[in-house]
């Protein structure tokens, strides 16, 4: 452990590569120049054949401890797992601690995920990335604040998880950007904004838990059904005082070949201390849509289709949305 000054950027191109420490390790760059890099991986392709952990940028063993790599940059990277399938590799990916500035440039990833851990309040930026999450999120942040993505593409494939994941507080931005299967997920206080995104999803297309926001605006989403769920499984779901809002989005229902079909769907499931608005979308092709309210604090769902809705005097709407009568 120690402190290490840099003068300039160090370029890592060999094909393994693991940027490790002690706890309190701190690389610290001498430059005031902050729209440097610390550090670089640049151009390479990893085979990760046998490697749980593509690359860990932190300390050993994932440590909760605090190492500080200030600005970090990942440009034309593949990450390639041949194995996608086998539960027992649970932990492909990215493992970042305590990083201060992380960045994704034109990267492909494929058959692990994305687990940013960050213990302390940093930064990450996606552009033009591509992940595949075979057994988890493809992107996953864990106290992670200060996120953007940027016309990337987030794909997960265990059934009945999520493409994107925040949890413990983070606050991510996701703009003009493809989420595949699973939708998207909020827990524990954190809070999504998507912009502009479209989402091919068969489970739960928003699902926010534990006081979380989830908020949507245009995009487009296409929901289908597999034989492993049922009418049952909500387009939006929100627990435990959170909120989803989806506005100006464009819904369309379709069914693939030996999926099931229904006269009905379940629209929302909440319960109390929660608020949904969705305002100002359009719907194509669904059945009829029903719900289960267990107590909502406020749920609107203003379109053309038959549902109900609701709205609690002693409750203020969510900021920009106006509700007449009861």
């Amino acid at each position: 452990n120690g402190l290490y000054r840099f003068s300039k950027t160090l370029i890592l191109d060999k094909t393994y590569c693991h940027l490790v420490g002690d706890a309190r390790t701190e690389l610290q760059k001498t430059t005031t120049d902050l729209a440097g890099y610390t550090c670089i991986f640049n151009g390479r392709t990893i085979d990760l054949d046998k490697t749980d952990v593509a690359l860990i940028v932190g300390p050993a063993n994932n440590q909760n401890e605090t190492v500080y790599h200030h600005q970090i940059k990942f440009e034309s990277m593949r990450f390639i797992s041949p194995d996608t399938t086998n539960p027992a590799r649970s932990n492909y990916g990215i493992v970042a601690i305590g990083t201060a500035y992380m960045s994704f440039d034109n990267c492909f990833l494929y058959g692990f995920y994305l687990n940013l851990k960050q213990y302390e309040s940093f930064g990450l930026n996606l552009t033009q990335t591509q992940s595949n999450g075979a057994l988890a999120a493809s992107l996953f942040l864990d106290k992670s604040i200060h996120v953007s993505a940027n016309g990337c593409g987030f794909e997960g494939i265990r059934p009945q998880s999520s493409a994107v994941t925040l949890t413990n507080g983070s606050i991510a931005t996701v703009t003009d950007s493809a989420i595949t299967m699973n939708g998207v997920a909020s827990d524990s206080k954190s809070d999504l904004t998507l912009v502009g995104c479209s989402y091919e999803t068969n489970y739960q297309t928003f699902r926010a838990t534990a006081g979380s926001t989830i908020s949507v605006t245009g995009g487009n989403i296409e929901r289908h059904q597999d034989p492993v769920n049922d009418a049952n499984t909500p387009l939006v779901y929100c627990t435990d005082n959170s909120k989803v809002s989806v506005t100006n989005a464009k819904w369309r229902w379709k069914n693939y070949s030996g999926e099931p079909t229904w006269d009905h769907l379940l629209a929302y499931s909440t319960n109390k201390g929660c608020k949904i608005v969705v305002i100002n979308c359009q719907f194509d092709g669904f059945p009829k849509l029903t719900h289960y309210d267990g107590g909502a604090d406020y749920v609107v769902w203003d379109n053309d289709l038959d549902i109900y809705k609701k709205a609690t005097a002693q409750v203020n709407p969510m900021d920009g949305v106006t509700v007449q009568g009861q």
